[in-house]
């Protein structure tokens, strides 16, 4: 189960930089974004199998969805990680471990 308290204070946010972490086969990513309306902004939240980062990962194997920036909003995205682990169980308990996969080229 994911630790609440583990996660960054909201204002940590506003710097922009996104907070990361994996859970049993599960990564995922809470960053702050601009929302539709002027001056709005919103938490959102993403997950995907191990066992790469997201910018390696391709864009069909993340889940994303975006929530109130605020406490409740951060809270309500933590509950959300633990209902896509739940949900997507299948997936995440057969996902490889980063050791045991080839390295990505990086074209040099």
């Amino acid at each position: 189960m994911l630790d609440k308290t583990k996660f960054m204070a909201l204002h940590y946010y506003d710097y922009g930089d996104p907070f990361t972490g994996s859970y049993r086969g599960m990564r995922y990513r809470l960053e702050k974004i601009k929302g539709e309306a002027e001056g709005e902004s919103l938490l959102k939240g993403t997950v995907w199998p191990d066992p790469y980062n997201f910018v390696k990962t391709p864009e069909d194997k993340k889940i994303s969805q975006t929530f109130p920036f605020s406490e409740e909003g951060k809270d309500q995205a933590v509950d959300w990680f633990e209902q896509m682990r739940k949900e997507h169980h299948d997936i995440y308990d057969t996902t490889p471990n980063i050791l045991d996969v080839e390295p990505i080229k990086q074209g040099f």
